[in-house]
């Protein structure tokens, strides 16, 4: 059920708002039962026998986590830590091992037919979060239902944000879910917001990106103008795309009264690599720095090995997105990228005539040139397709993609650059200064028009066509 499609919008979000309000007038923990169960159900949607595994996973951690928080035993946490990601690497890496291995030995083995269970990437991590934090007793003391409905909320359980358990649980434990107007109008806005980029904006882009990529994928020649239309296309895809999902993650929990982290503020605004993972996948972001790169070591033992982890953590953080080496390849150019940052960052510019002056008309360009190339092997991931797009790029012959795609694509990039993102006129974070135009939205009759003609067009162009599934879904 994707959040942009006709089942979502027009029965099952109404329905469970207006349950989880009825079931509020019985008794606040009957409203919370009920978005878990909804949650499940939710879940249950794309596979109804995955849910046991999803259920599975809430209640073993749980008492883990309750057991940790008494008791600080740190073997106890390293099982605990270890059968997460085993159940991570049995169901998302095992055809990946097995196709490896065989490849390695030039052997002809059958892949295992192991379908991914949906969002495990992510509630996986996030109960990693919470074991360990438990460990550390800086979780909050909350009852199952709560823990439960942390990990099991439906807005945030399929592609995140992969948020900690004392970000929400003190929402739930101190009786403030509940529906109130102006949270319900404001997240109704946002979730709209977010509707209207993934079905306006980001399947748009798809249209253009697709017939580029899979042109390549299937071995046949389309030249640089194409394949930089394409490219650009891509991005701007997967920009919207996941930026949307965000936005109507974090609208529906303002409507349900859960405040949820954002996840996504402007990427390509960045001027340096550093700067654009703090601002792309901010929770995953986090997730990687505080449990897998500060474990490591991080920056306490000396540059060399601070590049080393570096690495690491963006190597596993690129395999995180999927089975594919394509993935982790994709890891290894942004490890790389953040090596070179850090060098570039050690020198002294200032001591060197111009050089300041230069980097600051070169940053941008630089950082948003690099990020779009290493989309490539992200999106072209079947064999050595990858180098193939590469190939493309530079090639002097081909077709010219259509004006319509060209000015598409230049609205998509602009918006991305000039204007204010959606936490910033929704007022959630202060805006940084990087917008040439100024929006900021305020509950009155006219936003509301706004908001429902936003609403109208979202769905009329749903009724022209099933929605493309969110990119991050598959991870």
């Amino acid at each position: 059920m994707v959040f942009s499609s006709f089942e979502f919008l027009l029965l099952f979000l109404p329905l469970v708002i207006l349950g989880f309000w009825l079931a509020g007038k019985l008794h606040y923990y009957i409203s919370v039962l009920f978005l878990i169960l909804a949650s499940l159900f939710f879940y249950g949607y794309f596979r109804v026998d995955y849910v046991l595994i999803l259920v599975s996973s809430i209640v073993g951690n749980y008492l883990v986590g309750e057991y940790l928080r008494a008791h600080k035993s740190r073997p106890v946490l390293t099982l605990a830590v270890a059968a997460n990601v085993a159940l991570l690497v049995y169901y998302k890496y095992s055809s990946l091992a097995v196709w490896t291995l065989a490849w390695s030995l030039g052997a002809q083995w059958p892949l295992p037919e192991i379908l991914l269970p949906l969002a495990i990437s992510f509630f996986t991590f996030q109960q990693i979060a919470y074991v360990v934090d438990s460990f550390h007793r800086t979780t909050e003391r909350g009852s199952f239902l709560d823990y439960a409905l942390f990990v099991s909320f439906f807005p945030q359980l399929i592609a995140g944000p992969i948020v900690r358990q004392q970000e929400v649980v003190p929402d739930i434990r101190d009786r403030r879910l509940r529906i109130v107007a102006s949270n319900f109008a404001t997240g109704l806005s946002i979730f709209v917001a977010g509707l209207a980029k993934k079905v306006v904006l980001a399947d748009e882009f798809a249209a253009i990106a697709d017939p580029a990529f899979d042109t390549v994928v299937a071995g046949d020649h389309i030249g640089s103008a194409v394949a930089w239309t394409g490219l650009l296309a891509y991005s701007l895809q997967i920009y919207f795309d996941f930026s949307a999902y965000s936005d109507m993650a974090i609208g529906i929990g303002l409507i349900f009264g859960l405040h949820l982290p954002i996840n996504f503020d402007s990427p390509y605004k960045s001027r340096s690599i550093v700067e654009f993972w703090r601002r792309w996948h901010i929770t995953l972001s986090r997730f990687l720095r505080d449990y897998l790169y500060i474990p490591l070591g991080g920056n306490r033992k000396g540059a060399a090995q601070r590049y080393v982890n570096l690495m690491i953590t963006m190597l596993l953080g690129g395999l995180w997105h999927g089975a594919g080496w394509s993935f982790m390849l994709w890891g290894g150019l942004h490890g790389c990228y953040l090596v070179v940052n850090h060098v570039a960052g050690a020198i002294a510019w200032s001591r060197i005539p111009g050089a300041a002056r230069v980097l600051s008309v070169v940053a941008w360009p630089l950082t948003f040139l690099a990020v779009i190339l290493a989309w490539v092997p992200f999106r072209a991931f079947e064999g050595t397709s990858f180098l193939d797009y590469y190939a493309s790029l530079v090639s002097s012959v081909g077709a010219i993609p259509p004006a319509y795609d060209v000015l598409i694509v230049a609205v998509g990039l602009g918006i991305c650059v000039l204007m204010p993102n959606v936490a910033e006129i929704f007022d959630l974070k202060k805006a940084d200064g990087t917008a040439l135009v100024r929006l900021r939205w305020q509950r009155t009759r006219t936003a509301a028009a706004l908001t429902g003609l936003l609403l109208f067009v979202a769905l009329f162009v749903v009724l022209k066509g099933r929605p493309y599934e969110f990119i991050y879904f598959q991870f």
